[in-house]
C-alpha cells in the first residue's frame, strides 16, 4: 500500500512566500494633473497608492473608491480597473509598479486582501518614509540598490497585510500550487522515512526534471535540500524537548551519525552535541 498524506492545513505557505520573487518597475511621489485618468484597463503589474492628499476616483474590478487621505490601495495585475480625477484639488499619492510571484502565481490570486487599507495616522509617516527610501533605491545602480528594493517592498506589503487583518490565503488555488502544498505536507509526514525525487514527483504527477525546477521556485531549495533542511529543523526540536543522544536522533532519520553530523553542522553552524549544550 502507498503512503498516504494526511489533509492538514498547508505546510509550503511560509516557505512559499518567504520565497517569493518581487520586482519594482517604477516607484515615486507625484502630484498629479488634472488630466490623470484611464478607463476599463487590465494592467500585468500591480500597484500600490498612498494617498497623502487631494480628490478623486478609483476603480477595481466592479468597486468604485473616491480615497481619502491615509488609505493605501493594491490595484491588482490582471484586474480591470479605472482611475482619475474629480473636482478640487487632485491627488498627491506615493505610488509604486511592481510583479510579485509565490512559485508561478501571481500573489493576488494567492492571498485574498483587501481593495485598500486605512493607516492609522500614527504609522502614516513611517509608511511614507518606506515608499521614498523604495524610490529611492530604486533609481539606484550600487549592487545594495536591489536588496534595498525588495527589503522595502516587503516592508510595506507586510504593513498592508497587517493593517488589512492578516495573510488570507485563497482556497481556490490553482492545480500547480495545490500539488506543491500535497508535495510539501507529505515530506513533513515522512521525514523519518526514506524519500526520493522520484516518489515526490510522481505525487504531483510531473517529470522528475520538471518537478525539480518547480519546486525550487516554490521554496528556494531543491528537493533534496529542503527535505535535510526539514531533517534539521526537527531534529533540533528533539534536542530541544527530549534526552535522545546524537545517535538516536539520527537513527530517526536513518541517517549514519557522521553524515547526520556532518549535515547538522553544514545547516546550523554547531555540531549537534554543541547544539544540545547550548540549548541547555
Amino acid at each position: 500500500m502507498g503512503r498516504g498524506v494526511n489533509a492538514a492545513k498547508p505546510a509550503f505557505w511560509h516557505e512559499a512566500i518567504a520565497n517569493m520573487r518581487v520586482d519594482v518597475s517604477v516607484a515615486a511621489y507625484t502630484k498629479v494633473s488634472p488630466s490623470w485618468r484611464d478607463t476599463d484597463y487590465t494592467p500585468d503589474f500591480n500597484k500600490l497608492y498612498f494617498i497623502l492628499e487631494g480628490t478623486g476616483y478609483l476603480k477595481i474590478g466592479d468597486a468604485e473608491y473616491e480615497p481619502a487621505p491615509g488609505q493605501l490601495f493594491w490595484m491588482p495585475q490582471g484586474v480591470r480597473q479605472s482611475y482619475g480625477t474629480a473636482e478640487g484639488e487632485p491627488f498627491g499619492k506615493h505610488w509604486c509598479h511592481f510583479t510579485a510571484y509565490v512559485g508561478d502565481e501571481p500573489l493576488p490570486r494567492v492571498l485574498d486582501v483587501p481593495d485598500f487599507v486605512d493607516v492609522p495616522e500614527a504609522e502614516r509617516p513611517r509608511l511614507a518614509a518606506s515608499f521614498e527610501r523604495l524610490a529611492y533605491w530604486r533609481g539606484r545602480t550600487e549592487l545594495s540598490a536591489a536588496m534595498r528594493v525588495r527589503s522595502e517592498l516587503l516592508s510595506i506589503l507586510a504593513a498592508y497585510l497587517e493593517l488589512g487583518g492578516g495573510m488570507k490565503v485563497r482556497t481556490a488555488r490553482s492545480g500547480a500550487m495545490a500539488k506543491m502544498d500535497l508535495v510539501l505536507r507529505f515530506i513533513d509526514e515522512h521525514l523519518t522515512e526514506p524519500l526520493s525525487v522520484e516518489e515526490l514527483a510522481a505525487l504531483a504527477h510531473y517529470h522528475p526534471n520538471y518537478f525539480i525546477r518547480s519546486f525550487k521556485r516554490t521554496t528556494g531549495f531543491s528537493p533534496i535540500q529542503y527535505i535535510n533542511r526539514q531533517r534539521v529543523e526537527r531534529a533540533k526540536r528533539l534536542f530541544a524537548t527530549t534526552e535522545l543522544n546524537v545517535s538516536e536522533v539520527a537513527d530517526r532519520f536513518g541517517m549514519e551519525i557522521s553524515y547526520f553530523s556532518r549535515l547538522f553542522k553544514e545547516t546550523t553552524g554547531f555540531t549537534p552535541s554543541q547544539y544540545r549544550e547550548w540549548m541547555t
